[in-house]
């Protein structure tokens, strides 16, 4: 992953089309992976950056994935978050954002989702499509004006993030109701949670005075950065030939980000839906 900081509270860098070419050089691939179907028409996200340039958008992060296969390597699945030169961030404590997913090895069309870039904690989330659908875009040579009107569709929408927001800060969860949340939530990672190196509630516990709180909007965030940030542990749990676990590891993989990040937000959509 790549990622710009900076000591400004409103908004990230924008990251140049060389350090992307240094951290993600699968957006610059110059040809679809050999042997994808004859229907796919291949066209280098690299266009797509430079359209989103001349429209306003700036990319700030960018990952891709760790392929298994070598013949893979180059054309795997790639991620870009997208932030409005002219965006005013909200409150101060995040900006609203377009999320570019995409491969040139036939795993993925293009995908755009609406997600949203916290500066306490310079971490993105991905909202899910029960409150924002992402766009699909297959590979039809129709891509490039499809995807930027796509970009501006979610845009239009962004103002729903703020909105969700203020309601998840508005409804207080119960202590056993939070821990449902994050049994919940450690399930996402973990397909038997009780092989996990933590305990669920540990997933509530809070990195920073900002996110200390009970309701829902800080219990989101605190799990979702616990959940792909890692490096927790519970020193009384034993693996089954009776060591203790390691620490959690962070989440590297793009596919496993994605998805949990997306996973964390549909929870969050559904125990806002018992208030």
């Amino acid at each position: 992953m790549f990622t710009t900081n900076t000591s400004s509270n409103s908004h990230a860098l924008e990251i140049t089309d060389t350090e992307l070419m240094a951290t993600v050089p699968s957006i610059f691939a110059q040809t679809a992976m050999p042997g994808v179907s004859d229907k796919y028409t291949f066209l280098p996200t690299a266009r797509i950056v430079e359209a989103m340039r001349q429209e306003g958008w700036k990319p700030i992060e960018a990952r891709q994935s760790r392929p298994r296969m070598e013949a893979r390597r180059g054309y795997q699945m790639h991620q870009i978050r997208f932030q409005r030169r002219d965006q005013v961030a909200e409150l101060d404590e995040f900006t609203p954002e377009v999320v570019l997913l995409n491969s040139h090895d036939r795993s993925s069309g293009y995908e755009i989702r609406a997600g949203m870039f916290r500066f306490v904690c310079r971490n993105g989330l991905m909202v899910a499509d029960t409150l924002i659908p992402a766009v699909q875009v297959r590979h039809t040579g129709q891509e490039l004006n499809r995807i930027i009107e796509a970009s501006f569709t979610i845009l239009g929408q962004l103002p729903r993030i703020a909105e969700r927001v203020a309601e998840f800060r508005s409804f207080q969860l119960s202590g056993a109701v939070a821990r449902q949340f994050a049994t919940q939530a450690l399930a996402l990672r973990y397909a038997r949670p009780e092989m996990a190196p933590i305990r669920a509630e540990q997933l509530l516990d809070a990195r920073r005075y900002e996110d200390a709180g009970n309701d829902l909007w800080a219990i989101t965030n605190r799990i979702q950065e616990n959940l792909l940030r890692g490096g927790m542990r519970d020193s009384s749990r034993a693996n089954r030939s009776g060591k203790p676990f390691r620490p959690m590891r962070a989440i590297r993989g793009l596919g496993a980000n994605v998805e949990i990040n997306l996973g964390i937000w549909e929870l969050a959509e559904s125990f806002h839906s018992l208030n």
